[in-house]
């Protein structure tokens, strides 16, 4: 995005946190976006909330997908079982 487009982003939704409406916007991009978006306006960095999502461990990996799909009543067999 443009330097302009995300500073409209950013006042919109400042604008929007003000009035009090709900509203969650979920971006994701490299360490450097939140640097982008801090120069683009000087508030942004209080209106958002950056959170650091690293890589998922095997397991967690493995449970993101059996997890829903038992939820769902299918079953997910590792490929060493599989014919």
């Amino acid at each position: 995005m443009r330097k302009e487009d995300i500073s409209a982003l950013i006042c919109a939704l400042h604008r929007v946190s003000q009035k009090g409406y709900p509203l969650m916007l979920i971006g994701a991009g490299l360490p450097k976006v939140f640097q982008f978006i801090g120069n683009a306006r000087t508030y942004a960095e209080r209106i958002f909330r950056y959170e650091e999502i690293d890589s998922l461990t095997d397991d967690e990996a493995r449970d993101a997908i059996v997890v829903p799909a038992e939820e769902e009543g299918k079953k997910i067999f590792p490929m060493s079982q599989r014919i």
